[in-house]
């Protein structure tokens, strides 16, 4: 028995199931919701070698220092824009 041809016999669209809705059970976007490894992995060294040893070695002048800690002098510049230095502190 066919009834399409009959108005309202057939089921009523859903509308709901055409709306988009929030996955609700996602909780990946929540800090502390995610587990984190305990031990980290080291990123392996292919280029290590026990016998080379020149980052100790090498040499580095990485202070600059040219000051006595002791007797500081300054270098500033004064009213007319000259150098001068300041002595003993």
């Amino acid at each position: 028995m066919a009834v399409d041809d009959i108005e309202r016999a057939q089921p009523k669209k859903d509308t709901q199931s055409s709306i988009a809705t929030k996955n609700t059970m996602k909780i990946e976007d929540i800090e502390g919701t995610k587990s984190r490894p305990r031990v980290f992995q080291r990123p392996r060294m292919t280029t290590f070698s026990t016998l080379e040893y020149s980052d100790v070695t090498k040499k580095s002048n990485f202070l600059n220092r040219s000051t006595n800690p002791l007797m500081p002098t300054y270098t500033i510049r004064d009213e007319d824009g000259k150098l001068c230095e300041i002595g003993p502190v």
